[in-house]
C-alpha cells in the first residue's frame, strides 16, 4: 500500500480534509451543519495550475464570485512569464514540480506586503509568494518577485550537475530585466540615461555598473538600461548559464563583454559612444518625445571654428543662432563654413519624430541655408524668427499623434536660450 504514486496520496489527503470539513457537528440541525460544511469548504484554498505545470496559484474563493484571484492571478502571472521568454529568448524546463507558487489569501487584514519565500520542493528551487490582501498588492512588487523566482528557477533548472549549487544573481538583474523586456520600458531608461549624459549627471563608467543600489529609483533605471544593451548584445541567456555551473556573477566580466574592451578607459569610450549613438537615433517613430524635442534644442548653437585666412589666435566661438547672425559681419567665412555642416547635421534629430518637428527643423534649415549664403541680418532674423515660432508650436503644442510636448521649456532667445 506504500507504494501507491505521490499523487494518489495527495488526492487522499485533499479528500479526508474535505470529508472531515464536510461532516456535520453532533447535535446541530441538518440544514445548519450543511450551510457550515459549505462555508468550510470554500475557504479552503484551491489550486490553479499553469499548463506547464510551473506555476501554482493557490486562494479560496470569493464570495459572490465563483473565480476568485485564482485566475486572474494565474494569467497574469502566466503573461508576464510569457513576456520575459520572448523577450530574452528564455525556455523554463519542465519539471514535475512548480518553481513559483502564489498564495492569495483572504484580505482579511490591512497587510497589503508582497511576501517571497524561497525553499525547496521535491528537491527543486520553489519560491512562494504571500499576499495577504491580493486586492490591494503592488503590481510592480509583484511582477518583480515574479521576475526573481523565474531567474532562480531557470538556474536551479538548468544545472548540469545536480550537486553543484547554481550561484546567485545580483539584485538589480531582476529590475532590469522586468524594466527592459519591453521597447517602451526600454526607450524610457534610455531617454534618461541620456538625459543624465547629457548633463553630464552621469556617473563615469564603469561606476555606473558597479554601484548600483535597487533602493533607488534611478538605480533600477540604470539596471534597465544594462540589461538592455545586454539584450541588444544577447548576453543575458549566456550570463544565466554560468550562474548554473555555481560560479558568482562577475560584474567586470559583464563590462568586457558589453563593451568588447578590457581595459577601463577603451570602455568608457565605448559607453559614451554607444550614448552618442542612441542620441540620434529614432526610439518613437512617428513623433517626438520630451526627450527628442531637448536633444533638437540643444543642437541649435553653432562652432565657428577659425578658417583660412583669420588670424592665427582667433577662438573657436559656440554660440546661439542669434549671436550667429551679429557675428557673420567680423567673421563671414567661418560663421558661413560653420552653418553649412550645422544645415546638413540638424535634420538628423527630427527624422521620424513627427510632422511638427519636421516643420521645426526645415524652418531652422531654411535659416541655416540662407545663413551660408550670408545673406542679409534682417532676412536672417526673419527667418530665425520663424523658426523660433515653430519650435515654440513644437514645445507647446501637441504632434499629430496627440503626444504633447513639454511645456515647461520655452522657446530660444539670445545666448541665455539654450543651455
Amino acid at each position: 500500500m506504500w507504494l501507491l504514486p505521490r499523487a494518489v496520496w495527495r488526492a487522499a489527503a485533499v479528500l479526508l480534509c474535505l470529508a472531515a470539513f464536510a461532516a456535520p457537528d453532533e447535535g446541530d440541525p441538518p440544514a445548519e451543519a450543511g450551510a457550515r460544511a459549505a462555508k468550510r469548504a470554500a475557504e479552503m484554498p484551491r489550486v490553479a495550475t499553469s499548463a506547464d505545470g510551473f506555476v501554482e496559484i493557490m486562494a479560496p474563493d470569493v464570495p459572490g464570485d465563483a473565480v476568485g484571484f485564482r485566475l486572474p492571478l494565474l494569467r497574469f502571472t502566466t503573461q508576464l512569464i510569457g513576456d520575459i521568454e520572448h523577450a530574452y529568448g528564455l525556455a523554463m524546463p519542465r519539471m514535475e514540480s512548480p518553481g513559483l507558487v502564489v498564495h492569495a489569501l483572504d484580505g482579511q487584514t490591512n497587510d497589503v506586503r508582497v511576501i517571497a519565500r524561497v525553499g525547496r520542493r521535491d528537491g527543486r528551487l520553489v519560491t512562494r509568494i504571500y499576499l495577504p490582501s491580493p486586492g490591494f498588492s503592488s503590481i510592480e512588487a509583484l511582477q518583480l518577485e515574479i521576475v526573481q523566482a523565474y531567474l532562480r528557477a531557470w538556474i536551479d533548472r538548468n544545472r548540469d550537475d545536480a550537486q553543484v549549487p547554481a550561484a546567485e544573481p545580483p539584485d538589480w538583474l531582476a529590475f532590469g530585466v522586468l524594466r527592459a523586456r519591453t521597447a517602451d520600458g526600454a526607450h524610457d531608461d534610455i531617454r534618461f540615461v541620456l538625459e543624465q549624459w547629457s548633463e553630464h549627471k552621469l556617473p563615469p563608467f564603469p561606476k555606473f555598473c558597479l554601484e548600483l543600489k535597487i533602493a533607488t529609483m534611478q538605480d533600477a533605471v540604470y539596471a534597465g538600461y544594462l540589461v538592455a544593451w545586454m539584450k541588444e548584445r544577447k548576453l543575458l541567456r549566456s550570463a544565466l548559464e554560468g550562474l548554473t555551473t555555481g560560479r558568482a556573477w562577475s560584474q567586470a566580466e559583464l563590462l568586457a563583454d558589453l563593451t568588447g574592451e578590457k581595459g577601463e578607459e577603451e570602455q568608457r569610450q565605448a559607453f559614451n559612444a554607444r550614448l552618442d549613438r542612441l542620441s540620434r537615433a529614432v526610439l518613437s517613430p512617428g513623433r517626438a518625445s520630451e526627450w527628442d524635442i531637448k536633444n533638437f534644442r540643444r543642437q541649435l548653437r553653432l562652432d565657428v571654428r577659425p578658417v583660412e585666412g583669420e588670424p592665427e589666435d582667433v577662438a573657436t566661438q559656440n554660440c546661439s543662432f542669434r549671436r550667429a547672425i551679429k557675428l557673420l559681419a567680423d567673421r563671414p567665412a567661418a560663421v558661413r563654413a560653420a552653418a553649412f555642416v550645422k544645415m546638413r547635421e540638424l535634420p538628423l534629430y527630427a527624422v521620424r519624430r513627427g510632422q511638427q518637428m519636421a516643420a521645426t527643423s526645415e524652418a531652422y534649415s531654411e535659416f541655416l541655408v540662407m545663413l551660408s549664403r550670408g545673406a542679409s541680418a534682417d532676412r536672417l532674423n526673419e527667418l530665425l524668427d520663424k523658426a523660433e515660432y515653430q519650435l515654440a508650436r513644437l514645445i507647446g503644442g501637441r504632434d499629430e499623434n496627440g503626444q504633447s510636448g513639454n511645456t515647461t521649456l520655452s522657446a530660444p532667445q539670445e545666448d541665455n536660450a539654450i543651455k
